[in-house]
């Protein structure tokens, strides 16, 4: 067979998928799927990985800012709470990593990321960390925590809002989104998310047009 021209394998491969996957549509059934698959059928998109499993990236710093780079490309195109990133056991992933001597930062710094970013961290583990861990009560707050951020603001904000791309991660500098919405009826019209992978603090300006939250130049409400 020829990899070269429009009827190439590939894309053969691609059209067969898509067909299948519109077919399990058309009987309800729920499904994950990765890049172009997400718009033949799919219900919520997610990371092939597949950077991840072949270079066996297991810095957490690196990994996580992999995921986020994703996330934040994927959502030009994409409503970002439509999305989800696999973090599979992230307790022992950071507990794994030399570098991470802070449990506790290390999910933290993890989950926030995602989180604020619109983008659903999915778990794939027996369990998220062992109950008698020294750090459990520590753990289940963080997860409390930002679980609790996206369940608030997932309907309007993040889910019904518009993301602005401001500061694409590269893991060097301060990276930065915007979740804003024009509904004159919400309470709160922007939220601004900041993400430093870094071990140092940043000061940095970071410019958010407020275009899209429907407010006037000058206007501070």
């Amino acid at each position: 067979h020829s990899h070269h021209g429009v009827a190439n394998s590939f894309d053969a491969q691609l059209k067969a998928t898509q067909r299948f996957n519109n077919q399990l549509k058309a009987r309800g059934l729920y499904q994950t799927g990765a890049d172009a698959y997400v718009f033949s059928g799919a219900n919520r998109w997610n990371a092939a990985d597949t950077d991840e499993a072949i270079f066996h990236i297991d810095n957490v710093v690196e990994w996580s800012t992999l995921g986020r780079m994703y996330a934040y490309d994927s959502t030009f195109d994409r409503v970002p709470t439509s999305g989800q990133y696999t973090v599979d056991d992230l307790v022992g992933r950071c507990t794994d990593d030399p570098l991470q001597a802070d449990l506790v930062r290390c999910v933290d710094f993890v989950l926030g990321g995602f989180y604020l970013f619109g983008t659903q961290p999915f778990f794939h583990a027996v369990q998220l960390w062992d109950p008698l861990h020294k750090d459990a009560a520590a753990l289940e707050a963080s997860v409390t925590r930002w679980t609790g951020f996206f369940r608030a603001h997932r309907t309007r904000l993040l889910g019904m809002g518009r993301m602005l791309h401001l500061r694409r991660p590269t893991a060097r500098f301060l990276e930065a989104v915007a979740h804003v919405t024009a509904d004159p009826s919400e309470p709160l019209r922007a939220i601004v998310g900041l993400v430093n992978p870094t071990s140092r603090g940043i000061a940095d300006n970071i410019t958010v047009s407020l275009y899209y939250a429907g407010l006037a130049p000058g206007n501070g409400g």
